[in-house]
């Protein structure tokens, strides 16, 4: 029994009543949110343990389709397996407080251990690594997306913040006027925020027309800044819902303009709370020099991770933003790991690569996992790109999916250090996945040949 979690619902549904029915969130390895909308009642069945979802469930592709050619979700008949609720993610659904509760879940094995091939696992994985070295990190998640108007056609108009006014044309970072004009949107953002306990920390425009970044607080908690981020997505598109735009952290929605990504702030402090990371943000110390060694050396291994989906790699792209090569800088955003400007208490990095459609507690483990072998190694990064400086070339990584995955399956050390046996699920249901994409045959293709060959 999950008598914390018993405790919990019941103070819950004291403070909340009338409440009809609870939506059970659970996240996949695509970090695409599954579940199932019960009666309740159904929270004091998930408190003693009662409730199950079937095993392969985290092993869905993007469709929601199993991978026939894994031995799980299929060959195994898809067994159901008990299901564990998120401590404090118990809340009211944004847009129907009164009715509706959402609480995050999570899958075990029957005898109550880790099921490997659920996001959580593979974070916990690394989260365990740093404390027997006696490590804590310190994390903040930022998030692009973009809002629309809902269209009938090809085309993906920005959305409208005020009727019969014209929208804004070209990149508008940092526009206020923007912002002012999504006022209602924001508003109703940041107050489902509140509801959900979510701690967003700003909402501004970014560099895309229609395109927005949200960012949460640092946490000394990774799994929790990562339930924050997944509940966030959930929460924006909701409020796009309901006032009729479309909100999407797809990495590239347009080819003509900036993509989405998903930045990770990190620092790491010692048992006692004294911070690893010394130095100034133009001159960091070792440990920070060792951290960003091993970052970029398991970088290509991490791109599978970090890039989910087919339409993750048109967001890599040069004059965007978004890093093509494995490069580090000191307060320069081409790069991919960058050092912010900030005081030495608060030294950190900042890696820039995964995009908003990344699973954010797989793009975490990559992160962390990166960090903890180059502190390991404690080898010396190359030369980084300076405060002001123009771009120098790094080492090129992989931007295709396919080689992507195969980077990942051939990585043996950092296969190792995420799970194994994730790492053949993971790589084996998204090859699955592109094999199935690229056979499709599109309007692109046609546009391309069907006149010309």
């Amino acid at each position: 029994m999950q008598s914390g979690f018993a405790q919990e619902q019941q103070q819950f549904l004291e403070q909340n009543p009338g409440l009809e029915s609870v939506d059970l969130l659970l996240v996949d390895l695509n970090g695409i949110i599954r579940g199932k909308r019960a009666p309740v009642s159904a929270l004091s069945k998930l408190a003693s343990g009662g409730l199950v979802f079937p095993r392969g469930t985290t092993l869905l592709d993007s469709l929601g389709r199993a991978a026939e050619s894994l031995p799980w979700g299929v060959l195994d008949g898809d067994p159901d397996r008990p299901i564990a609720a998120v401590p404090g993610s118990l809340t009211p659904t944004p847009g129907r407080s009164t009715t509706n509760a959402q609480v995050l879940v999570y899958p075990r094995e029957i005898d109550n251990s880790a099921w490997f091939a659920c996001p959580r696992s593979v974070l916990q994985r690394q989260l365990d690594a740093l404390s027997q070295a006696g490590l804590v990190a310190t994390v903040a998640v930022e998030l692009e997306f973009y809002l629309f108007e809902p269209s009938s056609g090809d085309a993906l108009v920005a959305a409208k913040g005020r009727e019969n006014w014209p929208v804004f044309s070209g990149p508008q970072t940092y526009n206020l006027s923007q912002v002012e004009d999504h006022s209602a949107f924001i508003s109703a953002v940041l107050e489902a925020c509140t509801v959900t306990g979510i701690p967003a920390t700003s909402l501004l425009s970014e560099y895309g027309n229609g395109q927005f970044e949200i960012n949460l607080a640092h946490l000394a908690d990774p799994m929790r800044a990562c339930d924050h981020a997944i509940l966030m997505r959930r929460v924006v598109k909701a409020v796009a819902d309901h006032q009729n735009k479309i909100a999407t952290f797809m990495a590239k929605p347009r080819a003509d303009d900036s993509g989405n990504g998903l930045h990770i702030h990190i620092s790491l402090h010692r048992q006692d709370g004294s911070a690893v990371f010394d130095g100034t943000t133009h001159a960091p110390g070792a440990a920070l020099r060792h951290a960003i060694a091993g970052t970029l050396q398991t970088l290509p291994a991490s791109m599978a991770l970090l890039g989910p989906n087919a339409n993750s790699w048109r967001r890599f792209s040069q004059g965007f933003y978004a890093p093509t090569e494995a490069s580090w800088g000191l307060n320069h955003r081409q790069v991919a790991l960058r050092v912010p400007m900030s005081d030495p208490t608060n030294l950190r990095l900042e890696h820039r690569v995964a995009g908003a459609d990344a699973n954010p507690y797989l793009a975490m483990a990559a992160v962390l996992a990166g960090m903890l072998f180059g502190l390991e190694q404690k080898e010396e990064p190359p030369e980084p790109v300076a405060d002001g400086a123009p771009l120098h070339p790094g080492e090129p990584l992989p931007l295709r999916w396919r080689e992507a995955l195969f980077a990942l399956r051939d990585a043996a050390a950092f296969s190792d250090r995420l799970g194994n046996e994730f790492v053949d699920a993971y790589v084996g249901m998204k090859l699955e996945e592109e094999m199935q994409f690229h056979t499709h045959v599109g309007q692109v293709d046609l546009d391309h040949y069907i006149r010309t060959v």
